[in-house]
C-alpha cells in the first residue's frame, strides 16, 4: 500500500511542476501578446515592447515574483532550460524598464535565493547549448526578437529563431558576393565562419566564398570561404 502512496505521491508532484511550469510560460506570452507589436525595419520583420505600457501592468510584477521564487531543480531538464532562457528575456526587460538608456550585462538578480547577473545566466544557458544565444534578447533591434518560449516546444522554436535572425540580420549582395551582418554577431562573439554555417543551412546544397561587412561599419570586412 505504502508503494502506491509513494508512486501517487511522485505523480502528484510531478504534474504539479509541470502544470507551474506552464503556468508561467503562458503568463509571459500573454504579456508580449499585449504590450508587443511586430513592425519592419530595414524591410525586416521586428519586435517591439511597449514599455510604457508593461511598466504599470501588476501581471508583469506578478511574473517577476514567480520566477525569482521557483525552484528550477523541482523541474525536468527541458523546462529548466526554458526556464532559464525566459528568465534571461524578463530580466532584460525588467532592467530596461528601470533604465532604458543603460543595459549591462552586469545586471544583478536573484531566482530561488541564487544571485545572478545577466552575464552569468547567459554563460549558463549557452553552456548547455550554445546555440540558445538565438533566443536571447538584449533589447536592441539587432538582437534576436523577445519571444515567451514553451518548454513543450523549444528545440523547434531554436530551429525557428535561427531561421527569423538570418533573415532579418544578414542581407546577401548576390552580385559582389557580399554578406552585410548585423552588429549582434560581432557582441556575441559569432564569427564569420559560424555566420556561413548559418547561411549554408539556410540555403542547402549551396556553398559560399564570400566578404562579410558589417553593417554598423562598413570599414569591418571579413574573407571567409565555405
Amino acid at each position: 500500500m505504502n508503494r502506491y502512496l509513494l508512486a501517487l505521491f511522485f505523480l502528484l508532484t510531478y504534474f504539479t511542476v509541470s502544470s507551474f511550469a506552464m503556468g508561467y510560460e503562458h503568463l509571459w506570452s500573454s504579456l508580449l501578446d499585449k504590450y508587443t507589436i511586430q513592425n519592419h525595419h530595414k524591410g525586416s520583420l521586428v519586435t517591439y515592447l511597449n514599455y510604457d505600457e508593461l511598466s504599470k501592468s501588476q501581471s508583469f510584477n506578478s511574473l517577476l515574483r514567480i520566477v525569482s521564487q521557483t525552484n528550477p531543480e523541482t523541474m525536468t531538464d527541458v523546462q529548466r532550460r526554458t526556464f532559464y532562457i525566459n528568465c534571461y528575456n524578463i530580466f532584460v526587460v525588467k532592467k530596461l524598464l528601470e533604465s532604458p538608456k543603460n543595459y549591462s550585462l552586469s545586471y544583478a538578480f536573484s531566482i530561488f535565493n541564487t544571485p545572478y547577473t545577466l552575464s552569468s545566466l547567459k554563460k549558463r544557458i549557452q553552456k548547455a547549448n550554445p546555440d540558445y544565444v538565438y533566443l536571447l534578447c538584449d533589447g536592441s533591434v539587432s538582437s534576436p526578437n523577445l519571444e515567451a518560449y514553451l518548454s513543450s516546444k523549444l528545440e523547434a522554436a531554436l530551429s525557428s529563431a535561427k531561421m527569423t535572425f538570418l533573415k532579418k540580420s544578414i542581407t546577401i549582395d548576390n552580385s559582389v558576393r557580399i554578406i552585410r551582418y548585423s552588429d549582434w554577431f560581432n557582441k556575441v562573439n559569432i564569427n564569420p565562419n559560424q555566420v556561413l554555417g548559418l547561411l549554408s543551412d539556410y540555403n542547402k546544397g549551396q556553398d559560399y566564398s564570400l566578404i562579410m561587412v558589417n553593417m554598423e561599419d562598413t570599414q569591418n570586412v571579413f574573407k571567409s570561404k565555405r
